[in-house]
């Protein structure tokens, strides 16, 4: 009985050992690594260290063959050395490349001194014609002043290369008091074309200052002209009689 239970157990034992055998268990003896293996690992090595070093005795060669050349020529005349080399040994290209060569902005062919003198001339004549037109007045302003030039951009971005154009400018240009002022004489010349004598706050409504008819300036202008359209209609009258 002793001797078929040791039998039983020796059997059970084989069984579950023989079980084990596919798994990775401590103490099982690994697969060695097959020799072509092996021998592939070194040449890849092998085949890597003489690549680099083709690739850069090429772009070596090349530096020197032509060493005033830029990087995209030297990409173009070696394309498949330069993608190795970028992708497998980049520091090393970065140090053997050419600089970067930034393009030197091209220098301005414009005579500004020239150009400068004519529109100071431009700007006086403009001025004139803006101050002289029989139609309403229109405020004498840098933007106004380009208009009538044809050089609105030029004036807003350039005037600083230009001295005496904005020289004339800042001396032409109108205040807002200035600019009423001119409007209630415009008022004025109307009303004495019409042979009409309009009462003071007519002549500020027709000339748009009633919100500036308090400045001393504005207030004098119109009292000036009241008076010079009631002289210019009583000279006409006694002219006529």
């Amino acid at each position: 009985m002793l001797r078929h239970s040791l039998h039983k157990l020796i059997l059970q034992f084989d069984w579950g050992k023989r079980q084990l055998q596919p798994f990775n268990v401590p103490g099982r003896k690994s697969k060695p690594i097959p020799r072509a293996a092996q021998l592939k690992g070194t040449y890849d090595a092998t085949t890597h260290a003489e690549k680099r070093r083709a690739c850069r005795a090429k772009w070596v060669s090349a530096r020197r063959q032509m060493p005033e050349t830029t990087l995209k020529a030297l990409r173009l005349k070696l394309p498949r050395e330069y993608a190795w080399l970028f992708r497998n040994d980049a520091e090393w290209l970065k140090r053997r490349s050419p600089l970067t060569r930034r393009r030197a902005r091209p220098t301005s062919g414009v005579d500004w001194k020239k150009r400068d003198a004519d529109y100071a001339i431009a700007v006086r004549a403009a001025t004139t014609c803006l101050r002289n037109n029989p139609d309403r007045p229109v405020q004498v302003t840098r933007a106004a002043i380009g208009r009538a030039v044809g050089a609105t951009t030029l004036l807003q971005q350039k005037l600083h290369k230009m001295p005496l154009t904005a020289q004339v400018i800042a001396g032409v240009v109108e205040t807002r008091v200035e600019y009423a002022v001119r409007r209630v004489q415009w008022a004025a010349e109307r009303y004495t074309l019409e042979r009409t004598m309009p009462r003071p706050w007519q002549l500020v409504l027709r000339a748009n200052v009633y919100s500036l008819r308090s400045v001393p300036e504005v207030n004098s202008a119109v009292e000036a002209a009241v008076h010079l359209i009631d002289l210019n209609l009583s000279l006409k009258q006694e002219l006529t009689a």
